[in-house]
Protein backbone atom coordinates (compact mmCIF):
# COMPACT_ATOMS: atom_id res chain seq x y z
CA UNK A 1 0.00 0.00 0.00
CA UNK A 2 2.70 2.52 0.93
CA UNK A 3 4.69 1.85 -2.23
CA UNK A 4 8.28 1.73 -1.03
CA UNK A 5 7.89 2.63 2.65
CA UNK A 6 9.71 -0.15 4.50
CA UNK A 7 10.18 0.29 8.21
CA UNK A 8 6.62 1.16 9.22
CA UNK A 9 6.73 1.15 13.03
CA UNK A 10 3.08 1.90 13.75
CA UNK A 11 -0.30 2.40 12.13
CA UNK A 12 -3.29 4.26 13.55
CA UNK A 13 -6.80 4.61 12.17
CA UNK A 14 -8.83 7.78 12.48
CA UNK A 15 -12.44 8.27 11.39
CA UNK A 16 -11.50 9.47 7.88
CA UNK A 17 -7.79 8.70 7.40
CA UNK A 18 -5.10 6.14 8.19
CA UNK A 19 -1.75 7.21 9.63
CA UNK A 20 1.61 5.45 9.64
CA UNK A 21 4.86 6.28 11.37
CA UNK A 22 8.15 5.15 9.87
CA UNK A 23 10.93 4.01 12.20
CA UNK A 24 14.40 5.45 12.40
CA UNK A 25 17.63 4.15 10.87
CA UNK A 26 18.55 0.50 11.42
CA UNK A 27 21.35 -0.70 13.70
CA UNK A 28 23.97 -0.02 11.02
CA UNK A 29 22.68 3.52 10.50
CA UNK A 30 21.05 2.83 7.12
CA UNK A 31 17.92 4.97 6.67
CA UNK A 32 14.49 3.40 6.49
CA UNK A 33 11.30 4.65 4.94
CA UNK A 34 12.02 4.27 1.25
CA UNK A 35 11.08 7.42 -0.63
CA UNK A 36 9.54 8.97 2.51
CA UNK A 37 12.59 8.69 4.78
CA UNK A 38 12.91 7.77 8.46
CA UNK A 39 10.95 9.21 11.39
CA UNK A 40 8.07 10.53 9.30
CA UNK A 41 4.33 10.48 9.99
CA UNK A 42 2.24 9.73 6.89
CA UNK A 43 -1.45 10.33 6.24
CA UNK A 44 -3.48 8.48 3.59
CA UNK A 45 -7.03 7.49 2.74
CA UNK A 46 -8.48 4.07 3.61
CA UNK A 47 -7.51 2.74 0.18
CA UNK A 48 -3.83 3.56 0.86
CA UNK A 49 -3.86 6.35 -1.71
CA UNK A 50 -3.08 10.06 -1.48
CA UNK A 51 -0.13 9.43 0.86
CA UNK A 52 1.30 12.61 2.33
CA UNK A 53 4.09 13.21 4.85
CA UNK A 54 2.55 15.37 7.57
CA UNK A 55 5.32 15.41 10.19
CA UNK A 56 9.08 14.98 10.42
CA UNK A 57 9.93 13.71 13.92
CA UNK A 58 13.70 13.89 13.40
CA UNK A 59 13.43 17.56 12.45
CA UNK A 60 11.44 18.17 15.64
CA UNK A 61 14.01 16.30 17.75
CA UNK A 62 16.90 18.29 16.32
CA UNK A 63 15.11 21.60 16.89
CA UNK A 64 13.66 20.93 20.36
CA UNK A 65 15.54 18.00 22.00
CA UNK A 66 12.78 17.36 24.62
CA UNK A 67 14.89 15.05 26.83
CA UNK A 68 17.75 17.56 26.90
CA UNK A 69 20.45 14.95 26.31
CA UNK A 70 23.62 15.56 24.27
CA UNK A 71 22.85 14.69 20.65
CA UNK A 72 26.24 14.98 18.93
CA UNK A 73 29.90 14.61 19.82
CA UNK A 74 32.42 15.66 17.18
CA UNK A 75 29.57 16.03 14.69
CA UNK A 76 28.35 12.44 15.05
CA UNK A 77 25.16 11.29 16.79
CA UNK A 78 25.86 9.78 20.19
CA UNK A 79 22.81 7.51 20.02
CA UNK A 80 19.63 7.14 17.96
CA UNK A 81 18.11 10.62 17.73
CA UNK A 82 14.65 9.53 16.58
CA UNK A 83 13.29 6.01 16.24
CA UNK A 84 9.51 5.80 16.60
CA UNK A 85 8.17 2.50 17.92
CA UNK A 86 4.39 2.99 18.10
CA UNK A 87 1.55 5.38 17.36
CA UNK A 88 -2.11 5.69 18.31
CA UNK A 89 -4.94 7.95 17.19
CA UNK A 90 -7.32 9.59 19.67
CA UNK A 91 -9.72 12.51 19.70
CA UNK A 92 -6.81 14.48 21.22
CA UNK A 93 -4.49 13.79 18.27
CA UNK A 94 -1.86 11.25 17.28
CA UNK A 95 0.54 10.11 19.98
CA UNK A 96 3.91 8.68 18.95
CA UNK A 97 6.29 6.77 21.24
CA UNK A 98 9.75 7.76 19.97
CA UNK A 99 12.32 5.45 21.56
CA UNK A 100 15.31 7.18 19.98
CA UNK A 101 14.24 10.62 21.20
CA UNK A 102 13.16 9.27 24.63
CA UNK A 103 9.78 10.99 24.44
CA UNK A 104 6.14 10.78 23.46
CA UNK A 105 5.16 13.30 20.83
CA UNK A 106 1.73 14.59 19.94
CA UNK A 107 0.99 15.22 16.25
CA UNK A 108 -2.02 17.16 15.02
CA UNK A 109 -3.50 14.84 12.35
CA UNK A 110 -4.83 17.74 10.28
CA UNK A 111 -1.88 20.16 10.35
CA UNK A 112 1.06 17.86 11.20
CA UNK A 113 2.13 20.20 14.03
CA UNK A 114 4.38 18.28 16.44
CA UNK A 115 4.62 19.01 20.18
CA UNK A 116 6.14 17.26 23.16
CA UNK A 117 3.59 15.39 25.24
CA UNK A 118 5.92 13.61 27.67
CA UNK A 119 9.67 13.18 28.13
CA UNK A 120 10.28 10.74 31.01
CA UNK A 121 13.14 11.43 33.38
CA UNK A 122 16.11 9.10 33.55
CA UNK A 123 16.02 6.55 36.37
CA UNK A 124 18.68 6.41 39.05
CA UNK A 125 17.00 4.14 41.57
CA UNK A 126 19.06 0.99 40.91
CA UNK A 127 22.77 0.34 41.27
CA UNK A 128 23.15 -0.23 37.51
CA UNK A 129 21.44 3.11 36.73
CA UNK A 130 23.70 4.98 39.16
CA UNK A 131 26.84 3.73 37.38
CA UNK A 132 28.79 6.39 35.44
CA UNK A 133 28.37 4.50 32.14
CA UNK A 134 24.65 3.75 32.52
CA UNK A 135 23.78 6.04 29.59
CA UNK A 136 25.39 6.36 26.16
CA UNK A 137 24.89 10.13 26.14
CA UNK A 138 27.72 12.14 27.75
CA UNK A 139 26.66 14.13 30.78
CA UNK A 140 23.45 12.20 31.27
CA UNK A 141 23.14 10.30 34.54
CA UNK A 142 20.80 7.35 34.88
CA UNK A 143 19.06 4.92 32.56
CA UNK A 144 16.83 6.04 29.71
CA UNK A 145 13.22 4.82 29.93
CA UNK A 146 12.84 4.29 26.18
CA UNK A 147 9.16 4.75 25.15
CA UNK A 148 8.08 1.74 23.08
CA UNK A 149 4.28 1.90 23.20
CA UNK A 150 1.48 4.39 23.68
CA UNK A 151 -2.28 4.02 24.04
CA UNK A 152 -5.15 6.35 24.90
CA UNK A 153 -8.07 5.06 26.94
CA UNK A 154 -10.73 7.53 27.97
CA UNK A 155 -8.91 10.67 29.05
CA UNK A 156 -5.66 8.89 29.99
CA UNK A 157 -2.52 8.22 27.98
CA UNK A 158 -0.59 5.05 28.82
CA UNK A 159 3.09 4.73 27.89
CA UNK A 160 5.17 1.55 27.98
CA UNK A 161 8.94 1.80 28.20
CA UNK A 162 11.97 -0.41 27.81
CA UNK A 163 14.05 -0.04 30.96
CA UNK A 164 17.73 -0.76 31.40
CA UNK A 165 19.04 -3.99 30.01
CA UNK A 166 21.47 -5.13 32.65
Amino acid sequence: ILGGAPGVAGVAAGPKRVYAVIGGPNEEGAPSGGKYGPSKVLRMDYQGKHVKVIADLMKYELAHNPDGQVQFVDGKPVDALSNPFAMTWSRFGLFVADGGANDVLKVNPRTGRVSTFFAPRTYKDTKACRAPDANANPGTRGCDPVPTGVQVLGGSVYVSTLGAES
